[in-house]
């Protein structure tokens, strides 16, 4: 710091002694012609002082320079001589327009000065910028010349040709002192000259920046040939138009294979023409063939869960359940089948009080099962629930049928939107079946046509539930009855008349439910048959068959014909299930489960049909199997489109592995690319980035190559593919296998695409690092790779017993590009990353499975 003090201060005295000089100087001269010269003015000789302190000093030292100037013409020249001070006020005038003038010299000497170091400079820049610029000219014109197999030059802004490479003379024909300063139109066929095409493509690419597409050429011996053209618009950093370059490739015979396939697609059409009634005929019956099956597909989807929960009430009250575990049944069914809606069954006494007996809610809905509400709070809504009206609420917000408080009951409960179907028991006790929301809904209307249904199915089954209960009820009576009747013959002979007119009565209520049972077991079949559905009944000691009388529409038997035993329905099953079938039934008993087969029949006129048998094995006090029931149901159309569903996906594989097949191409095309680039490259630091960028492409295309070849389109074995990206970077860096030993320790793992990718990646940069930093001096060593999965999540190591990395490396903040792609992969994966530094170098990264 004194050092530099002391020369800063060295140049200040330098440059002080050249005002000191020249002022001295000029004084003495001026002193010395004095006597020869009379010159009125004492200062004129000092400005040559002045400009020459200020253009060799500076601005301070022309200020020092007029100082002294000033003083020494006050006291050598200005009267009263030898002397400070001014005699008149005239000579003080002129001395103080002199300083003034001086001052004015000193700025105006110093700026100039300036401006001609700074333009010095600016000289000099501009120069090695020339130097630098004509370097990387000669650079690319070394690199567009060297290339064969392009054809690349460039046109000025007149669209004259500038550049020809040796491409371009082999493809055209032309020599580069031949063609060059020629418009390139001349490399246009006539036609497409006459309809403007080249100065389409200039203006295109001008308008756009590039311009691509595929057209005629005609070589200098006048033969054609079809090319694709790439033209790009060459702009410097101020937007200003510089000129062109063009990029040309061969495609003659990918054109001649696209003329071939014209001329097959020319015959086709021919062929096709000749059958276009024909075809549109049939299109047209396809059509309505398909229109026809949307509906039926319509229709059985949304009949499909209303049959589905039928069937479960069917099945329970065959099993001879009670009334509260055939709705608790009903209730786990519909919630299975609408698992985002709370399901509740409520009952209604007659003080219009509503308790909720059972609830089923999704997850973070409140539990109402228990609960109790006062309906008398809300007049409408239980005028709506006596009148037997399905009530449905889309937002009760804008419901006016309840007040403020209403609503607010409902939402502490999570209901916004619901739809409640009433079910009648009887004269004194009514019940709701609900589907709650916790949002506000549009009610579709499978869902309440699905509610009304299977609530109107529900109250039948009860309705005959409790007409059973009283049919036992008057049995139990009338036993009691009978029995008192004795009691009262023996002793009250009187009475007998009154007796008997009781037992009219009863014998009479019994018929009428009698009736009524009847009646429901009708509604029953007409369901049974409605669904496409039989219901049958196999005593397995009898081997007696007993079914619903629409055998003939479900399995095509005869109206009015029955199957009398087991072997007879066998005979209907298709020769190739049928084994398979009684194999099943036979372990069904044996082990006494709930028998379900699916198989085909073929009936009587030759249709073959598929049919889903379900059935449940009752058996005796002793264990023994007795009888199964169950039911026979025609899966057909849902066998078909099944197939469909199978042969679309089929066709969906094919094109998946396509496009694998042509991500892999792409990708290899690029990392050619950068090889090809690289042998072009002298500087060893961007060389090794084109290298590391090569072999990222690499590991990805490998992952698609992978599952192109796979039989799984969705994951890859991790096995198979590190020791192809090992093999590839051992390969890619020239690595002898004696000098570095790889060690793969991985289990049986299959990754998905989206996981894959950047651990492939990840792989690669530390591969790729030791390989180049871990073994100087062609030393000997080994790389680990160990990959397992522990609580669920995957846990890669990867290791290495070379010099190792800097003491506290942070991969989130360094100057190295492979650890920050790995820093930022682990973050896409969501996992975590670890460095340890003994004994070489060890990654541990976890993430997810």
């Amino acid at each position: 710091m004194n050092v530099s003090n002391w020369r800063k201060k060295r140049f200040d005295w330098g440059q002080y002694s050249v005002a000191l000089g020249t002022v001295a100087i000029t004084l003495i001269v001026k002193l010395l012609l004095t006597p020869i010269i009379n010159d009125e003015s004492p200062f004129l000789l000092f400005f040559f002082a002045i400009v020459t302190s200020t253009w060799y000093g500076g601005k301070h030292t022309g200020f020092l320079a007029t100082g002294l100037a000033a003083l020494s013409a006050d006291y050598f020249l200005i009267p009263p001589f030898h002397s400070f001070f001014v005699d008149g006020v005239g000579f003080g005038f002129r001395l103080g327009l002199f300083v003034f003038e001086g001052t004015a010299i000193t700025h105006v000497v110093a700026e100039l000065n300036a401006a001609k170091k700074q333009a010095e400079t600016n000289k000099i820049e501009a120069l090695l910028y020339q130097e630098v610029l004509q370097e990387s000219e000669d650079r690319f014109r070394l690199f567009v010349e060297s290339v064969g197999d392009y054809t690349i030059f460039m046109l000025d802004v007149n669209a004259n040709i500038v550049s020809w490479n040796v491409g371009a003379e082999n493809l055209f024909g032309y020599q580069e002192a031949d063609i060059l300063g020629k418009h390139f139109s001349l490399l246009f066929t006539i036609e497409d000259i006459n309809s403007g095409k080249p100065q389409q493509e200039i203006e295109q690419a001008i308008a756009q920046g590039r311009t691509e597409g595929q057209s005629w050429h005609i070589r200098s011996n006048g033969t054609w040939f079809w090319a694709n053209c790439v033209m790009t618009a060459l702009r410097d950093k101020g937007g200003r138009l510089r000129g062109f370059a063009k990029v040309i490739q061969d495609f003659t015979a990918n054109h001649e294979v696209e003329v071939v396939l014209q001329k097959a697609n020319e015959e086709l059409e021919l062929r096709v023409q000749n059958r276009t009634c024909e075809l549109r005929n049939a299109n047209e019956q396809l059509h309505s063939e398909i229109i026809e099956r949307q509906q039926i597909e319509e229709a059985l989807l949304d009949s499909q869960t209303r049959l589905q929960l039928i069937n479960s009430i069917s099945t329970a009250m065959m099993l001879g359940m009670s009334i509260e575990q055939i709705i608790k049944r009903t209730v786990r069914q519909i919630s299975e089948c609408f698992p985002s809606l709370r399901i509740a069954y409520s009952t209604i006494d007659q003080s219009g009080h509503l308790t909720v007996v059972h609830s089923l809610e999704p997850e973070g809905l409140p539990p109402l099962q228990g609960i109790t509400f006062d309906l008398n709070m809300m007049p409408e809504y239980l005028q709506a629930i006596q009148m037997n009206a399905p009530i449905v609420v889309e937002d009760i917000m804008q419901d006016s049928r309840f007040s403020n408080q209403n609503r607010a009951l409902f939402c502490t409960y999570g209901i916004q939107a619901f739809v409640d179907v009433p079910l009648q028991h009887s004269e004194n006790l009514m019940s709701l079946l609900c589907f709650d929301a916790s949002q506000q809904r549009k009610w579709s209307n499978h869902e309440i046509g699905t509610l009304i249904v299977i609530t109107q199915y529900l109250s039948i089954i009860i309705k005959n539930a409790y007409a059973q209960q009283e049919r036992d009820r008057a049995e139990l009576a009338l036993k009691q009855a009978h029995d008192e009747l004795e009691l009262r013959v023996k002793n009250r002979t009187a009475e007998l008349a009154k007796a008997n007119e009781e037992l009219k009565t009863e014998i009479y209520e019994r018929r009428r439910i009698e009736e009524s049972l009847r009646q429901s077991e009708e509604r029953l079949r007409f369901a049974l048959s409605a669904a496409d559905m039989l219901a049958w009944d196999w005593n397995v000691l009898t081997d007696e068959i007993s079914q619903s009388d629409n055998a003939d529409g479900v399995i095509g038997i005869p109206p009015n014909t029955k199957l009398n035993n087991a072997t007879e329905f066998f005979t209907l099953i298709h020769p190739v299930d049928r084994d398979r079938v009684v194999q099943g039934l036979h372990n069904t008993l044996a082990n006494r489960n709930l028998y379900s087969v699916e198989f085909r029949i073929v009936r009587p006129d030759g249709s073959i049909r598929w049919m889903a048998n379900t059935g449940r094995v009752s058996c005796d006090v002793a264990g023994q199997a007795i009888r199964v029931s169950g039911v026979l149901r025609d899966i057909t159309e849902q066998k078909h489109i099944s197939d469909q569903i199978q042969a679309s996906l089929a066709e969906k594989e094919v094109l998946l592995k396509e496009i694998h097949h042509r991500v892999k191409n792409n990708l290899q095309i690029i990392s050619s690319l950068l090889s090809l680039q690289s042998g072009y490259i002298e500087d060893q630091k961007t060389l090794e980035i084109l290298k590391a960028g090569e072999n990222r492409v690499a590991s990805m295309a490998l992952i698609h190559e992978q599952l192109y070849q796979s039989e799984d389109l969705a994951k890859i074995d991790l096995v198979d593919y590190l020791q192809n990206l090992a093999a590839n970077l051992l390969s890619s860096y020239d690595v002898n296998s004696q000098q570095i030993n790889l060690h793969l320790n991985i289990g049986n793992i299959l990754l998905c695409l989206d996981v894959a990718i950047p651990c492939g990646l990840i792989i690669n940069e530390l591969i790729s690092n030791s390989l180049k930093h871990a073994f100087p001096n062609s030393k000997k060593g080994n790389i680990y790779i160990e990959i397992h999965t522990i609580n669920e999540q995957y846990c890669l190591t990867i290791r290495d017993d070379g010099v190792g990395l800097p003491q506290h490396i942070d991969p989130n903040n360094t100057d190295s590009l492979g650890l920050q792609i790995v820093a930022a992969l682990t973050q896409q994966l969501e996992g975590s990353l670890k460095i340890n530094n003994n004994n070489g170098t060890e990654f541990q990264i976890k993430f997810q499975c």
